[in-house]
């Protein structure tokens, strides 16, 4: 009751996988629990005493926003490996190796990047940094390298979405799965027994 919790991000929206609704409304559930959301700032520094916020078109330190803190959290999003940057080959900016329709790295037919590190374009959208997107990678890839499969004959890998969800606390969640979506304690529940599940 005497915590003050501060969620900064850096993008326009929280939970931006996730469509706008949705993402809205995990706003309003944190909210509701007493946290103060804080999107479009981005942390320019931190220190043992607290957080420095900078909002976009801010260029210097002294318009920083400043919040005093003895525990700071820092999730600051997925970025692949820099082992990706020592192999000579294409990276996007958040460090992930640009692959092929079937995984292999360009000009490396029987080398594979996968989840984190791949960045893999469908339908001109890169497939998110998520376990469903690399499990699914997994098993495509292990496929190949247990037939033997050449690389002329391989069939592109498609990425089958079965949704996502994120749980924002008890009794409160979000769920997405094609134009179906859900938030609250239904969607809560969903998570929950999908957790059980698996």
């Amino acid at each position: 009751e005497k915590a003050r919790v501060i969620l900064v991000e850096g993008g326009p929206r929280l939970l931006a996988a996730f469509d706008v609704s949705l993402s809205d409304r995990a706003k309003e559930q944190l909210e509701e629990l007493g946290v103060e959301v804080r999107v479009g700032r981005s942390v320019v520094a931190i220190d043992e005493q607290g957080v420095s916020l900078r909002e976009p078109g801010e260029r210097t330190e002294s318009m920083a926003e400043r919040i005093e803190s003895g525990t700071v959290l820092w999730g600051a999003g997925v970025r692949g490996t820099r082992l990706a940057e020592t192999l000579g080959v294409d990276i996007d900016k958040q460090g992930r190796v640009v692959v092929e329709n079937d995984c292999s790295i360009p000009g490396f037919d029987h080398a594979f990047a996968i989840g984190d590190m791949a960045h893999f374009e469908d339908g001109g959208n890169v497939l998110p940094g998520l376990s469903p997107v690399a499990m699914q990678q997994g098993r495509y890839v292990a496929r190949i390298i247990q037939k033997g499969t050449p690389k002329e004959t391989r069939v592109p890998f498609r990425y089958v979405d079965k949704g996502i969800m994120a749980t924002i606390g008890r009794s409160r969640a979000i769920a997405q799965t094609g134009k179906m979506h859900l938030s609250g304690t239904l969607a809560w529940f969903a998570w929950l027994f999908i957790h059980v599940l698996f």
